[in-house]
């Protein structure tokens, strides 16, 4: 099997930039009696992949009130491939736990997700006493800047990604992410806003974080990333 350790496209290069990569697109969802199977394409050719939906994200595929519906654009990364040579009529991506959800902020059903979900929860809201009762929160914020990968653990075998959030209230943390999880960070893009539903809430000593900040965001079995892509301004040139 091949890994995909970059943004999953139809008619993929390994170094492409992400700004310069074609979004995949939801054409269809197939619901099986165990299994949801998406069917990805992109804008520039009539070419589809299936993809096995993995199953923290089976609820998003729900036919009544899931978001995945043909249509949604989505990232995703850490796939593998499954050949048609191993068994299947043609080739396929094999479950991944790293799926992003872009949001067009233009769009109204978009919009009101994020009124409706993400507007009640500020980083200063969070308390880890809160958290310890089982609370969960809901969190909207700036990509600010995108670390380089450090390597953490006794024998330097622990991968970790620090990712910079800063809220509406200008009030930063620190998103981290662990091992596998660092290729999140080719998703990402600074100046995008993430919109993170139930990140796992850790204390900055325990995850090994020199921060003024009590507290961290990592990515935990229950989160779910949506993400508004930064667009760049062009420069009006005047006559």
């Amino acid at each position: 099997m091949d890994l995909l350790t970059h943004p999953v496209l139809l008619n993929d290069t390994p170094d492409l930039e992400l700004s310069n990569m074609d979004t995949p697109v939801i054409d269809d969802g197939i619901h099986g009696t165990d299994i949801y199977m998406l069917s990805l394409g992109d804008y520039w050719s009539s070419n589809t992949i299936d993809l096995y939906l993995h199953r923290r994200f089976y609820y998003l595929a729900d036919p009544n009130n899931g978001i995945l519906k043909s249509g949604r654009e989505i990232f995703l990364t850490g796939c593998y491939l499954r050949t048609a040579s191993q068994g299947s009529g043609h080739s396929r991506l094999l479950p991944t736990e790293y799926l992003v959800i872009l949001l067009d902020e233009d769009q109204d059903d978009d919009a009101m997700l994020l009124g409706a979900q993400f507007c009640s929860d500020s980083f200063s809201s969070i308390s880890l006493d809160a958290v310890n009762q089982g609370n969960s929160y809901a969190l909207f914020a700036r990509i600010e800047s995108i670390g380089s990968l450090e390597v953490q653990g006794k024998h330097d075998t622990l991968q970790r990604k620090q990712v910079t959030l800063i809220d509406n209230d200008g009030v930063r943390l620190k998103f981290l992410l662990w091992g596998d999880q660092v290729v999140l960070a080719n998703l990402f893009s600074v100046g995008s806003m993430l919109a993170m539903d139930r990140p796992f809430i850790a204390n900055s000593v325990d995850s090994a974080l020199e921060s003024c900040e009590e507290i961290c965001l990592e990515y935990g079995s229950a989160t779910q990333l949506y993400l508004v892509p930064f667009v760049q301004q062009e420069e009006q040139v005047s006559c």
